[in-house]
């Protein structure tokens, strides 16, 4: 093992223990090129980090059969950080990316990693140098298939949110500070309220839903992203001052969920709460005309609540 590997393990073994880390997410992808993870305790950090953590690979899409299913997930620690949508100093979360090996320490041909290493190995050998970075055109292209699993385990509650409410329920994520709208059941009523616009960049900050959202990021962050845009007026309701705004996402923090009344759409009202255990900052949130949420407003909240811990609890047990 080389020293570069062991100071590297020594690194992560010193920050998980002073931002009192409780999990570790192991990441890789599978031939389709679809996120997976598996946790595991902070106690079982240092034999992954060692030895890595065996894993059926059958259950995983184009590994292997059900006869030859055992797979080692190998942590590459020069990859650690530490989750930012979760605490940073108390029962924190990290992750690492892994190589996947075969149970006798050889690397698996169909690991995407090594797929990929060995890709660049050779176009090195010819002299060539490889250049990565996001399209960022194509950004909200298709994210029903790049977050089907997410979409797997809402579904249900999204679906009970809806009869139990009547109103519009949304799923959405925060990608590179869009607020991109991935899944909605519209109301049932004839007047209804709905989102059109599946990423409304500098309007990130606007609405129920986007300050959830927002408030999942740290505050570092957070702070460096209102260093570099004006809070646009949208309505006369919205929040232009920076420093309300910080205010704001810290009760949203502390209360687990978002309001709002007409920050986006005249007349609205829209709920959200934070969806956790996920990539990237979730939310589930109830959108609806203000005269008749408002009156339901207290069961609407415990009941968005209840199904967002539900939703994380599963994507904690199976992801």
């Amino acid at each position: 093992m080389s020293d570069s590997r062991d100071e590297s393990k020594a690194y992560v073994l010193k920050m998980a223990k002073e931002h009192d880390v409780k999990f570790i997410r192991l990441w890789f992808t599978d031939i389709l090129g679809v996120l997976k993870s598996f946790a595991i305790t902070v106690e079982e950090l240092e034999n992954a980090l060692e030895n890595g953590m065996g894993f059926d690979g059958s259950s995983i899409e184009g590994f292997a059969r059900i006869d030859e299913s055992d797979m080692v997930a190998m942590p590459d620690p020069d990859t650690f950080k530490l989750l930012p949508w979760r605490p940073r100093e108390h029962r924190a979360v990290g992750r690492m990316f892994c190589d996947i090996l075969q149970p006798d320490g050889a690397h698996y041909a169909g690991d995407t990693r090594y797929v990929l290493k060995r890709a660049l190995q050779k176009a090195a050998d010819k002299g060539y140098k490889y250049y990565l970075g996001p399209v960022v055109n194509q950004l909200t292209s298709n994210q029903s298939g790049l977050h089907r699993y997410l979409l797997i385990n809402a579904l249900h509650e999204m679906g009970r949110l809806s009869s139990f409410s009547g109103e519009t329920i949304n799923l959405s994520l925060l990608i590179q500070l869009r607020s991109i709208l991935l899944h909605t059941i519209p109301s049932e009523h004839e007047l209804k309220i709905t989102e059109v616009n599946s990423g409304y960049g500098v309007l990130f900050a606007v609405g129920a839903t986007g300050k959830e959202l927002l408030s999942q990021l740290p505050d570092e962050e957070i702070r460096e992203i209102l260093n570099k845009v004006d809070l646009a007026k949208v309505t006369g309701n919205n929040i232009t001052d920076k420093k309300v705004l910080m205010s704001q996402l810290k009760e949203i923090r502390q209360k687990g969920y978002a309001i709002s009344y007409g920050e986006r759409i005249p007349g609205a009202l829209c709920v959200s709460a934070g969806i956790k255990n996920y990539t990237h900052p979730t939310a589930l949130s109830v959108l609806g005309p203000e005269s008749r949420l408002k009156p339901r407003l207290k069961e609407i909240i415990q009941q968005l609540t209840a199904s967002t811990r539900r939703i994380s609890n599963s994507l904690m047990s199976n992801y």
